[in-house]
C-alpha cells in the first residue's frame, strides 16, 4: 500500500472515531436538520403549478411598407409580437404585471382581482407593488426559438387561483396583441388614406398633361422628339395609377385590419386546473437536511464539548 494511500485510511479512519466519539450531537443534528426542512414545507404549503402554451401567428408583412421608405415615412412592416422572446419581456415587464393584478376575474360567480387571487389584500401603491412582486414570482416564461413555442407557468398556492390567473394572463396577451395590430393599422389607414388623396390630384396633374399634349399635337409619327415626350407622359401616368391602386388596396386592408378581432396566437396547450400538487421532493430535501444537520452538530461537538460530570 503506498503512503498516500495509508493516509487516506488515516484520515476515514480518523473521521469514523470522530464520529463515534461525538455521535451524541451528530445524531441530534441530523435529526434536527430534517426536521427542520420539513417544518419548512409544511409552514409553506403545496403549490399547483398551471402550464400553457401558444404560438404567435405569422402575419403578412404591409405593402405600404417599402412604399412609406420611398417617400420616407416610417410606418412598422414587422410586428415585435411575432417573435417568441418577445414575450419573455413583455409578461416580466412592469406594466404588463401591474395591469395583471389590477384587473378583475370571476370566481365563484363573484368578481376578485388577481392580486387577491395571488394572496395581497393591500391597497393603494404599497399593496399593487406587493401584488407586482407576487406575480412576478409566480409566473415562467420560457421562449423556444427553434418551434416557435411560448411556455408559461403559473404557480400558486390554490389551484384554482394558478386556473384563473393562468387564463387571464393570457387574455391578456391576446389583447395587447390585438391592440397593437390595430394601433399599426391604424397609422397604415392614415398613411394610406393620406396618400392615396395626393397621388390622385398627381394623377389628374398628369393625365391632363397627357390631354393636352394630344390635343396640341395631333400627328406626331415623324416627330422623334413629340414622340419620346408622349412616351414620356404615358409612362408618368402609369406609374401613378399602379401607385394608386398599390395604396388603395392597402387602404382597404388597413380598415379591415383596423376592426379585425380574430386572436393572433394559436393555443398549443390550454390552461388546465391541476388534478395534484407540485412535488417538493421532500424525502430528498430532508436527507440533505439530515446531512447538513449532522455536520453542524459534529462541528459543535468538535469545537464545543460539552464537558461531563464526574462521579
Amino acid at each position: 500500500m503506498t503512503e498516500f494511500s495509508r493516509d487516506n485510511e488515516i484520515s476515514l479512519q480518523d473521521l469514523w472515531r470522530l464520529l463515534v466519539r461525538h455521535r451524541r450531537p451528530t445524531l441530534i443534528g441530523a435529526l434536527a436538520g430534517g426536521a427542520l426542512v420539513l417544518a419548512i414545507l409544511l409552514v409553506l404549503g403545496r403549490t399547483y403549478t398551471v402550464p400553457l402554451a401558444f404560438v404567435p401567428q405569422a402575419t403578412n408583412s404591409s405593402a405600404l411598407g417599402g412604399l412609406a421608405a420611398q417617400f420616407g415615412l416610417a410606418v412598422p412592416t414587422q410586428d415585435p409580437s411575432q417573435n417568441p422572446l418577445f414575450y419573455s419581456r413583455l409578461i416580466t415587464s412592469e406594466g404588463f404585471l401591474r395591469n395583471l393584478v389590477n384587473s378583475s376575474v370571476k370566481r365563484d360567480g363573484k368578481p376578485v382581482t388577481v392580486a387577491s387571487l395571488l394572496g395581497v389584500d393591500e391597497t393603494g401603491i404599497e399593496g399593487e407593488r406587493a401584488a407586482v412582486r407576487a406575480a412576478r414570482e409566480a409566473l415562467s416564461v420560457e421562449s423556444d426559438m427553434k418551434t416557435g413555442i411560448v411556455r408559461i407557468g403559473v404557480r400558486t398556492s390554490d389551484p384554482q387561483s394558478s386556473l384563473l390567473v393562468a387564463q387571464q394572463t393570457l387574455a391578456l396577451i391576446d389583447g395587447f396583441n390585438l391592440g397593437t395590430r390595430r394601433s399599426r393599422a391604424t397609422q397604415e389607414r392614415a398613411f394610406a388614406e393620406a396618400r392615396s388623396r395626393e397621388l390622385q390630384a398627381e394623377l389628374a396633374v398628369a393625365e391632363n398633361r397627357l390631354r393636352a399634349f394630344r390635343e396640341r399635337n395631333r400627328d406626331i409619327r415623324f416627330s422623334p422628339e413629340m414622340l419620346l415626350e408622349s412616351e414620356r407622359l404615358e409612362r408618368d401616368v402609369a406609374r401613378l395609377q399602379g401607385v394608386y391602386l398599390t395604396v388603395s388596396q392597402a387602404y382597404e386592408q388597413a380598415r379591415l385590419d383596423e376592426v379585425h378581432d380574430t386572436p393572433v396566437i394559436t393555443i398549443v396547450e390550454v390552461p388546465r386546473a391541476p388534478l395534484a400538487p407540485d412535488p417538493r421532493g421532500a424525502l430528498r430535501r430532508a436527507a440533505l437536511g439530515m446531512v447538513a444537520g449532522a455536520v453542524v452538530g459534529l462541528a459543535l461537538g468538535v469545537f464545543w464539548p460539552v464537558p461531563h460530570s464526574g462521579t
